[in-house]
């Protein structure tokens, strides 16, 4: 911390080109402080990462000079939407929003109209434009690596860090909230849209975030555990290789398969809705015995929810 003689840091940099840690003081002088080790791939695109000690944003810049500015969450965990709207766009409206950001004609004139309006909104803070794990897994598949930059940027920008949180631990979540409020115990709902680190991938899927050095203190290490989040998901976004392009396997393939066995079946409606509701149970069987002992039913409460949820034939 600053002693009352000394001029205070006002922004922190790591600088690729120097491999320094820059320090900044409020008079506009320098400290550089040489990296152990680089910080960077070298398939990294990102050239510099900067943050205020106050911790009220981030700016990363590129290689190609572009600017991405993230906000940062609060450690209170205090709500930080400001009564802004949130809008989800699908993969096709990103590619329409982006493109007009760049001067590119996709979609109609009217398409592109609102593209760059909701660009602007989410600049001026008027709007939330979130990013989600899809967007990740679609974008950096891109084979066209130029495309698949612009898009990734024009993704991170209009972003600004908030994400979607994990779909299925936002499932596992409300499987939980459901649970407690069936005995009788209430829970604040994690919000969906969100700022928090490591929430776009959740340990729903076996994600281990890297943690902070033992030795530092709450503060710092919430610190640390938001840049290595923040600058993590910039840099994959990015990254000049993209990402891997293996086949789609597991619940998306078995779902498309039961999807086209539901459709060549032919039988009535109420016939699909029963092949449905079984393959929905089916399908969340671990996840209701898992949730409802973590949200501490006994095993006859959760029989006795079972039988009471049964639809009346």
């Amino acid at each position: 911390m600053d002693s009352p003689d000394e001029l205070p840091v006002v922004l922190i940099t790591v600088d690729r080109g120097s491999d320094t840690l820059v320090l900044v003081r409020s008079d506009g002088k320098e400290a550089r402080l040489p990296l152990p080790s680089p910080l960077f791939e070298p398939t990294s695109l990102l050239s510099r990462v900067s943050y205020p000690p106050t911790f009220e944003g981030l700016v990363v810049e590129t290689l190609n000079g572009d600017s991405i500015v993230f906000e940062l969450p609060r450690l209170d965990r205090a709500d930080q939407l400001a009564g802004r709207l949130v809008v989800y766009l699908d993969q096709n409206k990103w590619r329409i929003v982006s493109d007009a950001m760049r001067g590119q004609r996709s979609g109609t004139a009217d398409d592109r109209v609102a593209a760059l309006r909701l660009a602007q909104w989410s600049t001026e803070r008027k709007i939330i434009l979130p990013v989600s794990s899809g967007h990740y897994y679609e974008t950096t598949k891109w084979s066209d690596a130029e495309g698949r930059y612009r898009l990734g940027l024009s993704i991170l920008q209009s972003s600004r860090g908030w994400q979607l949180r994990d779909p299925l631990q936002v499932w596992r979540d409300e499987l939980r909230l459901m649970f407690r409020a069936e005995i009788g115990r209430s829970e604040e709902r994690p919000p969906v849209v969100t700022l928090e680190p490591n929430s776009i991938h959740s340990a729903a899927r076996g994600f281990v975030p890297s943690p902070a050095p033992a030795d530092f203190p709450s503060r710092a290490a919430f610190q640390h555990e938001v840049l290595v989040s923040a600058v993590s998901l910039i840099d994959t976004m990015l990254d000049s290789e993209g990402g891997e392009r293996g086949p789609e396997i597991g619940w998306t393939e078995a779902n498309q398969k039961f999807s086209d066995w539901l459709d060549t079946h032919g039988g009535d409606a109420q016939q699909k809705r029963k092949a449905i509701d079984a393959w929905l149970l089916s399908d969340l069987r671990t996840k209701v015995a898992e949730e409802s002992f973590a949200a501490g039913m006994t095993p006859e409460q959760l029989k006795d929810w079972g039988t009471a949820s049964q639809p009346v034939q």
